[in-house]
């Protein structure tokens, strides 16, 4: 059974990887929620290409969070460098998705579904914090846990 860690890692991974994909084969369909309704229509090629891009580095991220679902000797070092890279991420889109609902309209999405994108990286986020400093033997494997016990 894997353990709260792993359990994280690969909920994440399993959703940044639907998001990759819809955001690569369907930018259309992808962004057409998050833009305003006079944008939501016709977005412009450029906007397309930005999220099939933004995609590209979902995927990207979500090969450190399935390089760190495995136990082993660096998988407390994996783990951590894999979370302080996903935190640091979240620390400034957070901010940035705030600030842009903030314009309103004139940002060219829809600021209430801004907000609740920034919401959801919330969750992540606590957890990152949780794991990195309140309670850092949860990055342990299973093995070092164990090791460290005896």
């Amino acid at each position: 059974m894997p353990s709260l860690i792993q359990s994280a890692l690969i909920l994440e991974a399993v959703a940044n990887i639907g998001s990759a994909a819809a955001s690569i084969l369907a930018p259309k369909w992808s962004i057409a929620g998050l833009l305003a309704p006079d944008a939501a229509a016709n977005p412009s090629p450029s906007t397309l290409t930005l999220v099939q891009v933004f995609g590209g580095f979902m995927v990207a991220l979500t090969v450190p969070l399935v390089m760190a679902i495995p136990d082993g000797p660096y998988a407390i070092v994996v783990r951590k460098v894999t979370y302080y890279t996903l935190g640091v991420a979240e620390l400034a889109l957070i901010p940035l998705l705030l600030a842009k609902s903030r314009q309103g309209v004139s940002s060219g999405f829809a600021p209430e579904k801004l907000t609740m994108s920034a919401s959801v990286l919330v969750p992540f986020l606590l957890f990152r914090g949780y794991a990195l400093f309140a309670n850092p033997k949860v990055m342990q494997s299973e093995s070092e846990g164990k090791a460290k016990e005896k």
